[in-house]
């Protein structure tokens, strides 16, 4: 409160500071070129990757831009002509003679050459490379130590008075001395030197091993002396009329996130002209200004219309100011022009004003769709004075409860549709008279309002959507998912049960963001994405080839860059690589908000320019304003800056697109970028004139040459125009499903009238098994929407066998939905397709025997050193106390323990090999004390995983069993940790013991395999009559035992509640013999199944058991007493404390479980399983009351079946009732433990 106060006194004096600080609007042109410089690193023991991140934050203000490869195809003579000079840090062995030639040729031209460190030990096998550096790395030892300067008057030390740090120190040999001036020595070994070749100049030191020496001030200086000086003396002299600006500081409140010390402070804003020279771009792209201040402020979107003028919404009112009435705000809509041609905007007219808060915009129907929460709204101009005379409300319900988390990133579909993203202000309202309720995720709705659909969620608040050339799908989040693919939608899950609903697909193929200045302040996720927005692909042919259609843009305004998603696709989805960024500026107060291309191929980029971009939480000693953004003084509101990516081309003129002229659009659906194709198809579908159909069914029915990305734009958008104007009939469809290009085939399945007539169109195709993917998918999504057809189920069946084991992130889902609509069908072929075979094993070896805990030193017994042999510790913060525990042991001897006296967060940890798409269960013994904070408590934590952790412990407790089941996803290897704090930090004591992780069975997960059938008859089963339900239960002993399985686990999910059959003696008896054969996890599900149906009389196998070690523990064993639902003891004693083991031999005719209850609970517990008849999930919980009284359970125990109940006995001592809790056994099957 009292630093909110002192900002509130000192609010007039800040306000007048920063009018001060504002700069002044430059006409002078910038001047000079920065230095570009290529670093190649590799993923070796020398992290370059965040080497370099720490040389750009320190080179980055100075002008030294550094680009990141690992890639040695970079070493090419076109690419590294880009480029000043070649910066090396990596450990590779070696080069082909090509890339040796490129680099040699190109020192030899005068391009520089910085080898740093272990570049010596580089290119072993090149022996030119070795003469090109002077010298090759021989052997090395350690110390702190500060070089001799030898050549004080050389142009790279004058004036350096070198640095003291810790390194490796290199001893080299084969010296080339050689036009080799040595600059400095530790002790008498060349430690720093340069050498000339050709035209071209050399600099090595060896200094540099980790990040002592990189984050060392007098390194980054000898660095920066020793580039400019290799890059020769041209590359210096225009680095040295660039004129850099002198970022100034001022002390000011600013909320330090990371708790720097010293703690950040306010730097000055700086003139247009003047912050653009801190702007890194990628060698061989220039950067142009468009427009900046007064001309604009706070620019939060752009849009071109059909002529190529620029459209941008600016928001003074945000973040805390929005208007309750409209008409009152601040903001505007302002059309931007250059009328000249110079590139530079010289006309600025006000479309529409007194807006609040516009997020986004987008043109149709004529006009422009603006996003303002509430609402949305429709501007258009109908007298063509470029004023709005029309404002609309087209529909309301946005979320106004925090400004910087409602709609946003509007685009126009290729199905005409609108869509955009939304975050955790979420929508609440009607459209069309249907009532929508989401958040966190993405939506479409018709352009005249008449109909809205969500279509995927998103895991946090959400800014990115993005369209590829080809109709696919992306989007971003703020935080931690900077890239992600839609494949699927919403609606298609409704209704449909045990499919996994797959929203979006996080595609991050790293975390790190990498940019180039430290002055980079973020609330959470830090050094990583967390105010990511947008998601716009490069989608025209400006820019060199290896941008279209594959890479993404992704805004990240708090680390002042635009970064480069790298988008390869992955079966009928993708997965990103870290394309590092097109935009990225030193400046603290640059914050690109939006990139797209525009109409000129180039990609515009709006740059919000406010030094505070950060919005919540709340920072101490702040105060929220209204739009739930902290309140601050130094909020700008004024200024704005749009950026052109531009990479030199020949200039082209803009088509002339009307919808006056409809042949010229029809020519522009072809045009080689995206923003002409979709303008030209809008304007098509809002005109309504059905004119134009029989040339756009020419252009879909004429053959023409695929594009570089195997596209056919031309009769993609023709399709989408015939479909936008209702003009798509049964010939359109067959020429599309089709078509040489399979974004054409992927959108006709899409268009496809989802009625029976079309699944012949659709089976005769061959989609279902076509060679894309992407085409496969939109098959089986179409077979899912469609009414069903006994023709269909044959037809998967035979394309399960084809497509079995493909891995797909979409396709197993996609599949399943398909197969759920034509279930029957489905599994009748499949049943036909694989019928049982004599004395079949599945699974499992025919002994039954359990499956193998695949932890290595599980209880912790076997040690090396004072440390658990196989196992790790890891500490995120605070101070922990790791200790083998020889006193405390759930079993055995030992045990772990973590302790901490202050906030802590830390484990012990192992990997172990598993197998991908496979369900998992983990589980241990954990045990507490004192344990408290703002972590979850003493957990299992799986890094990667979808549910990466289990149910956490917290406060005083003895031990307890934690069990967690997971899917392992793609991983073939996992990290589990013992986890002391999670999500947070703890302090106290956390004991763990007796760790096991076992497979349980095959998941859906992304791998196609005869599995999906279980999902299938799960839903199945809930929609046929009892007949049905009894004729593929009988069926079940017909069919293959892997096959049975999974139908038996489907069967067991969705069995109607109540549904009983009769069952004869004869088919009671060939269900026995299918238990006989199953593996004993499947043989207690269909023993499972048959209680439900009301079957009795199946006899499980019993397997050998490992108690493990018993030397600490109380081993009891129980059987009941045949058909008289009696326990064969009435007490057993146990003493407190003490580790339990109940062996229970299930020799009865019926099912039993053992639940054991505190003194006295008997009647609770009789009557919480008398409640249970009534609940039709009961039996998967094996009748176990779900109520505090019960200390320990076991779950049914099938007859012939033995398993064992482990815990811990309470230390109070006493008398404990147990029972079996299956109905109407609790009143005489019943029994005493004594605690003593």
């Amino acid at each position: 409160m009292r630093v909110y106060l002192t900002c509130l006194a000192g609010v007039v004096a800040l306000l007048a500071f920063l009018t001060l600080a504002a700069p002044e609007r430059e006409a002078e042109p910038v001047r000079g070129r920065p230095v570009q410089l290529l670093f190649l690193g590799d993923g070796g023991h020398h992290n370059p990757s965040a080497r370099v991140v720490e040389l750009k934050h320190a080179l980055g203000k100075e002008g030294i831009f550094l680009t990141y490869t690992e890639n040695l195809a970079d070493l090419n003579t076109g690419n590294l002509s880009r480029y000043d000079g070649l910066m090396v840090y990596a450990n590779i062995g070696g080069l082909s003679s090509v890339q040796e030639q490129a680099v040699l040729d190109y020192v030899a031209a005068g391009g520089g050459y910085i080898p740093v460190h272990c570049a010596s030990a580089c290119f072993g096998v090149n022996p030119r490379m070795i003469d090109l550096l002077g010298g090759q790395f021989k052997s090395h030892g350690t110390g702190v130590f500060r070089p001799r300067i030898a050549e004080a008057n050389h142009p790279v030390m004058k004036g350096f008075e070198g640095f003291e740090s810790w390194d490796e120190t290199y001893v080299h040999h084969k010296h080339n001395e050689k036009d080799r001036t040595v600059l400095s020595y530790r002790d008498e070994e060349p430690w720093t030197w340069v050498r000339t070749h050709g035209e071209g100049r050399v600099f090595y030191t060896a200094w540099g091993h980790d990040q002592r020496t990189w984050t060392n001030p007098g390194f980054h200086e000898l660095i920066r002396r020793g580039v400019l000086w290799a890059v020769g003396d041209e590359a210096a002299s225009r680095w040295e009329s660039l004129e850099l600006p002198e970022l100034k500081f001022t002390d000011a409140d600013i909320p330090n996130y990371e708790r720097r010390n010293p703690p950040p402070k306010f730097q000055h804003p700086l003139p247009a002209e003047q912050s653009m020279k801190t702007i890194q771009v990628p060698a061989g792209f220039d950067l142009e200004l468009f427009a900046s201040e007064p001309q604009i402020s706070n620019v939060s979107a752009i849009a071109w219309d059909e002529r190529g003028r620029c459209f941008v919404a600016e928001t003074r009112d945000y973040p805390n100011e929005l208007k309750p009435a409209e008409g009152e705000g601040e903001d505007a809509i302002k059309i931007l022009e250059d009328t000249n041609g110079d590139g530079r905007c010289d006309k600025v007219t006000v479309f529409a004003d007194k807006l609040s808060i516009p997020t986004s915009i987008v043109f149709a129907r004529g006009g422009l769709l603006v996003a303002q929460a509430p609402h949305m709204l429709f501007l258009k101009d109908t007298d063509g004075d470029d004023k709005a005379d029309v404002r609309e409300i087209l529909f309301s319900g946005w979320g106004t409860g925090d400004t910087h988390a409602g709609p946003s990133s509007l685009h126009y579909g290729f199905d005409n549709w609108i869509y955009g993203s939304v975050g955790y202000s979420g929508f609440r309202g009607e459209v069309g008279g249907k009532n929508h309720s989401f958040s966190n995720g993405f939506y479409r709705f018709r352009a005249d309002g008449s109909e809205m659909e969500f279509i995927a969620r998103s895991s946090n608040n959400t800014w990115g959507f993005g369209i590829s050339e080809t109709g696919e799908l992306f989007g971003s989040t703020a935080n931690n998912t900077h890239s992600l693919h839609i494949g699927m939608t919403e609606r298609l899950f409704e209704g449909a049960t045990g499919i996994p609903r797959l929203a979006s697909h996080k595609l991050d193929g790293h975390y790190a963001m990498c940019a180039i200045t430290d002055q980079v302040r973020q609330v959470d996720v830090h050094g990583g994405y967390t105010a990511a927005a947008g998601h716009n692909l490069y989608t025209a042919r400006t820019f060199p080839r290896e941008y279209w259609n594959r890479i993404a843009f992704v805004n990240e305004p708090t680390c002042h860059l635009v970064h480069q998603c790298v988008l390869e696709p992955v079966g009928s989805g993708f997965r990103e690589v870290d394309g590092r960024n097109l935009f990225a500026s030193a400046d603290g107060w640059c914050a690109p908000v939006f990139s797209q291309v525009g109409p000129d191929g180039q990609v515009w980029v709006a740059d919000w320019y406010d030094f505070i971009i950060q919005h919540n939480p709340l920072p101490g000693g702040f105060k929220m304003g209204k739009g739930n953004a902290y309140i601050t003084p130094l909020r700008e509101h004024r200024m704005a800056r749009i950026y052109r990516v531009i990479y030199p081309t020949e200039k082209k003129a803009y088509p002339r697109l009307t919808s006056r002229k409809p042949q010229a659009l029809l020519v522009a659906l072809g045009h080689p970028n995206l923003f002409w194709r979709l303008a030209a198809q809008r304007l098509l579908v809002d005109s309504q004139k059905r004119d134009v159909v029989p040339a756009l069914k020419k252009i879909l029915r004429t053959p023409r040459k695929l594009d570089a990305i195997d596209n056919d734009p031309s009769a993609l958008h023709a399709l989408w125009v015939l479909d936008g104007l209702n003009a798509v009939g049964e010939e359109e469809i067959r020429i599309a499903v089709q078509h040489e290009a399979a974004s054409v085939r992927r959108a006709g399945l899409m268009i496809m009238p989802r009625d029976t007539g079309n699944h012949e169109i659709l089976l005769s195709s061959g989609s279902l098994l076509d060679e894309a993917p992407a085409v496969q998918l939109a098959s089986l999504v179409a077979l899912a929407e469609m009414p069903p057809a006994r023709r269909v189920g044959p037809a998967l069946a035979e394309g399960l066998e084809k497509m079995e084991g493909a891995r797909d992130h979409w396709l197993p889902a996609a599949f399943a939905l398909a197969a759920v609509r034509n279930a029957e069908a489905f599994l009748d072929a499949l049943a036909d397709k694989y019928p049982a075979e004599a004395a079949e094993v599945a699974g499992e070896d025919s002994s039954g025997n359990p499956a193998k805990n695949l932890i290595p030193n599980s209880g912790f017994e076997a040690v090396e050193g004072s440390n658990p042999r196989a196992w790790k510790t890891r500490t995120w913060s605070g101070e922990p106390t790791f200790t083998l525990d020889e006193e405390s042991a759930a079993s055995g001897k030992k045990c772990v323990r973590i302790s901490a006296e202050t906030n802590t967060e830390a484990g012990y940890f192992l990997e172990v090999d598993v197998r991908p798409h496979y369900i998992y269960r983990l589980s241990g013994w954990v045990k507490t004390e004192n344990l408290q904070g703002g972590g979850r408590g003493a957990m299992f934590y799986l890094p990667g995983v979808n549910k990466n952790a289990s149910e956490a412990i917290k406060g005083t407790n003895d031990w307890q069993r934690v069990e967690h089941l997971f899917d392992t996803g793609g991983y073939k290897r996992l990290r589990i940790y013992c986890l002391f704090g999670g999500w947070g930090k703890v302090s106290g004591t956390g004991w763990f013991d007796d760790v096991e992780l076992v497979p349980l069975h095959p998941s859906l997960g992304d791998h196609l395999n005869i599995g999906v059938s279980s999902a299938v008859a799960q839903n199945m089963v809930k929609e046929v009559d009892r007949a049905v339900l009894k004729d593929w239960l009988m069926r079940l002993p017909t069919v293959e035992a892997e096959l049975a399985g999974y139908l038996i686990e489907g069967f067991n999910r969705g069995w109607p509640a109540g549904a009983t059959i009769t069952a004869g003696t004869e088919e009671v008896s060939g269900l026995q013999r299918l238990l006989d054969r199953l593996p004993v996890s499947r043989q207690t599900d269909l023993m499972r199944l048959a209680l439900k149906a009301g079957i009795s009389g199946l006899v499980g196998q019993s397997v050998e058991l490992d108690l493990g070690d018993t030397s600490q523990a109380v081993v009891v064993h129980l059987k009941p007493v045949r058909e008289e639902m009696l326990f064969d003891r009435k007490e057993f004693s146990v003493p407190a404390g003490k580790r339990v083991k109940v062996v229970f031999e299930n020799t009865d005719s019926m099912p039993h479980n053992i639940v054991i209850g505190k003194p006295g609970s008997l009647e609770k517990m009789g009557g919480e399983a008398d409640k249970m008849l009534q609940d039709p999930k009961a039996m998967d919980r094996g009748y176990v009351p779900a109520i505090p009284e019960v200390i320990a359970s076991m779950g049914m125990v099938f007859p012939g079946q033995t398993e064992v109940l482990d815990f811990t006995a309470p230390k109070v001592p006493g008398k404990y009732d147990f029972v079996c809790t299956f109905p109407g056994h609790w009143r005489i099957m019943k029994g005493v433990m004594i605690v003593k």
